[in-house]
């Protein structure tokens, strides 16, 4: 009799009604704290990682993919089109060089008087072409041994409405030249307005970005 008894409390619908109850709940659970989890991944360990580690970059301009980078030292035995680099552009081959910064570190750039260096942005854009490349800038656009490069006819005026000076020509890049071209943008300020670089500082590979 009392056999049966339990049997039938663990079998009646109340009881089963309370155990779905309690399954339910588990996986709430379980699922809230998964959530938890990947916020943490996606957002605060990347933030923890920036302030930990000087090798990370926040790039918040629009000329890359918006996000998180690691940086590494750059290797021109390895450089290849279309690798983001950063480096130093030099402002004096254009009325206009772009401000937007990257990171917190300055390009420094010395006067005559060298006790008032002059101070002006990292900036980090795509590898177009390499030493040794045949680099073609007309009004049309941009051409690399022939090839040209989408979205690279030059501006008249930058997003800011100011003048730019496009570097119309032909460029055959020397040893140590780099030419820099981000086609994301319409209005990137890149090598089409200030030639080639010889500054580059070293090359980002994207950890998380949000509009590659």
């Amino acid at each position: 009799m009392t056999r049966r008894t339990h049997a039938s409390r663990a079998g009646s619908p109340e009881t089963v009604k309370r155990s779905a109850r309690t399954a339910s709940r588990l996986r709430r659970i379980v699922t809230w704290k998964r959530r938890v989890g990947v916020v943490f991944l996606l957002v605060l360990l990347p933030v923890t990682l920036v302030v930990a580690h000087d090798a990370l970059r926040l790039n918040w301009t629009a000329s890359i993919p918006r996000g998180l980078y690691t940086t590494e030292p750059f290797d021109p035995a390895t450089a290849r089109p279309g690798a983001v680099v950063m480096f130093c552009a030099d402002p004096d081959a254009s009325a206009s060089v772009e401000r937007f910064f990257l990171s917190g570190d300055d390009c420094v750039r010395h006067h005559p008087r060298p006790d008032q260096p002059a101070r002006y942005a990292e900036l980090a854009k795509p590898l177009a072409a390499l030493p040794g490349d045949t680099v073609v800038v007309a009004r049309s656009g941009v051409r690399v041994n022939g090839r040209l490069l989408p979205a690279s006819e030059p501006l008249a005026e930058s997003r800011l409405g100011e003048p730019v000076t496009a570097a119309l020509g032909r460029h055959v890049l020397g040893a140590g030249e780099y030419w820099v071209h981000s086609s994301r943008v319409p209005y990137s300020l890149d090598s089409r307005y200030y030639g080639p670089v010889d500054a580059v500082r070293g090359v980002l590979h994207p950890v998380l970005v949000w509009d590659p």
